[in-house]
């Protein structure tokens, strides 16, 4: 698999706590992915395990901008705020890899 190139580096990023974020395709900064986190989970992406194979696909195909939402909240309020965003673009229309 090729190493995938995530931007903005983690380093220059650093969020607080837990955080949601969204996975843009870098090509047309078009969502397709919504989650939680905290650490570098935003940035994990190498590891066939840690996405689907339809979140690969997407990201090998045009690349990922990783974009924070929002950070240092509890996981609770993270959750909530990753289902409530998923449903939001979903009904906008987006087409959205989250299994």
């Amino acid at each position: 698999m090729t190493k995938l190139d995530i931007k903005p580096s983690y380093a220059s990023v650093k969020p607080a706590g837990f955080y949601v974020y969204i996975h843009l395709r870098t090509k047309t900064l078009e969502p397709f992915y919504v989650g939680k986190g905290s650490g570098n989970r935003g940035w994990h992406g190498s590891s066939s395990k840690s996405r689907s194979i339809l979140w690969h696909r997407c990201a090998l195909k045009n690349g990922v901008t990783v974009e924070v939402v929002q950070d240092g909240m509890t996981e609770d309020d993270a959750y909530l705020l990753e289902e409530w965003l998923i449903a939001k673009l979903r009904h906008e229309g987006c087409v959205l890899y989250n299994i």
